[in-house]
């Protein structure tokens, strides 16, 4: 898997915008770099979060260890800019002393705060997903936020879109 197909596979993500485009696959939009808006209160966004958060410190653990299997590590944060609230992908990123270090991967659409490519210092707290390709299956792990917005699709989109992008929800 490319660094464009996961970009894509996680733009899907950044709950900020809904596209007014009818009639859409959650496929089509992730692959135009649309995104398909989802309550952060929502109970499956919110399990996700959860489900994340607990995990974090075992990814990052391996993630400093360079375990082998981890290709294109990426973190989720929330940035708050007044009243907006928006989710980034940062990618790459590395695990300081400070914190996490990494590289906004996506373009902002509701916050004026950050920007593409800005490399931001980050806390654990702020982290709400994270995701990696493995290296021997090809499988996307992790992106916990965007199985969440797949329960709101129709099954067969949802699993056309697994497929394509070997998102596994089972972890």
């Amino acid at each position: 898997m490319n660094s464009t197909r996961l970009h894509s596979a996680t733009a899907i993500v950044y709950l900020c915008v809904i596209s007014a485009a009818p009639a859409q696959t959650i496929s089509d939009k992730t692959a135009s770099d649309q995104v398909e808006m989802v309550s952060a209160d929502d109970p499956a966004m919110a399990n996700a979060f959860r489900n994340a958060r607990e995990t974090l410190d075992t990814f990052l653990d391996r993630v400093i260890a360079k375990d082998k299997a981890i290709t294109m590590p990426s973190l989720k944060v929330r940035i708050v800019d007044g009243d907006a609230v928006e989710y980034f992908w940062i990618s790459p990123f590395r695990v300081t002393t400070s914190g996490l270090v990494g590289t906004i991967d996506n373009d902002p659409e509701t916050v004026h705060n950050v920007r593409n490519h800005q490399e931001l210092t980050i806390k654990k707290s702020d982290v709400y997903d994270w995701s990696y390709v493995d290296r021997s299956t090809g499988k996307m792990i992790g992106n916990f936020t965007a199985c969440a917005i797949l329960t709101h699709q129709p099954p067969e989109e949802a699993r056309a879109f697994k497929k394509q992008y070997g998102l596994n929800c089972q972890t």
